[in-house]
């Protein structure tokens, strides 16, 4: 979660100077490692590819998981 903080801190930055195509990069990256830390407090194995990963994050923590359905829907939209 440290580097999803530290991804977002950097999305807020480069938005504030007017560099949204960064800004969604970074956001997107920082919902994605996210998730990918959603996984190891779980006991879900993540996948390495990015289409894998929102599909298990979508699986295992959203359908049968305790996480809300907009979170996959936000993380599909910045993907």
């Amino acid at each position: 979660m440290a580097k999803a903080d530290m991804l977002c801190s950097t999305a807020r930055l480069v938005l504030n100077h007017g560099d949204t195509d960064s800004a969604v990069n970074r956001a997107y990256y920082a919902m994605f490692d996210a998730a990918r830390a959603a996984f190891l407090v779980s006991d879900v194995q993540g996948t390495r590819t990015h289409d894998g990963m929102i599909r298990m994050f979508a699986l295992h923590l959203v359908k049968n998981g305790p996480l809300l359905n907009e979170n996959v829907k936000a993380l599909n939209r910045a993907y």
